[in-house]
């Protein structure tokens, strides 16, 4: 469904977006380099981590939108449903984000101690390519200036790694 948004709403909303993508890099750099050990703050990050991811799942691959202001793909290419599908991992990856961190769910019984880790750098390395395919497609028109300025803090026009250290992001 293509929604009709002004030019001004969607450059401003897409400040929200590369803010969500600079987290999301943000995050994982910081739990891939276990910057903080076992404790508090990394399962902080963590629960970052998934919510970041699950906004930007919502934003590449969701069809409808649940409630009318949600913003996704569609609102800025009218042809989202040529964009690539998710990775298979990336769609169960979304499913645990839901039952683990989201929401408060018998789920969570379910998953064994060794299996409660979360693939941080695969996550974002999948998130690289659909944001470089994001970036190829959209009207430069519809992005805040960090879009153009600063887009290798979101990973754009840069290998596809989570090293190195973000430089700034749209406020």
């Amino acid at each position: 469904m293509v929604t009709t948004r002004s030019v001004e709403e969607l450059r401003k909303v897409s400040e929200h977006l590369y803010y969500e993508l600079w987290m999301l890099l943000s995050v994982t750099r910081a739990l891939s380099y276990g910057m903080f050990g076992p404790g508090s703050i990394t399962n902080a990050l963590v629960e970052s981590f998934t919510i970041h991811f699950r906004v930007l799942y919502d934003f590449f691959w969701q069809q409808t939108k649940s409630h009318k202001d949600d913003v996704l793909l569609c609102d800025f290419i009218p042809t989202a449903s040529e964009f690539p599908s998710p990775p298979s991992f990336l769609k169960t990856l979304y499913t645990r984000v839901n039952k683990q961190a989201a929401h408060l769910t018998f789920t969570r019984l379910d998953y064994p101690d060794d299996e409660k880790g979360w693939p941080f750098l695969s996550v974002w390395q999948a998130m690289h390519s659909v944001v470089t395919v994001f970036y190829s497609k959209v009207d430069k028109h519809l992005l805040c200036p960090k879009w153009h300025e600063e887009r290798e803090a979101i990973g754009i026009d840069a290998p596809n790694t989570a090293e190195g250290r973000p430089t700034s992001r749209c406020s």
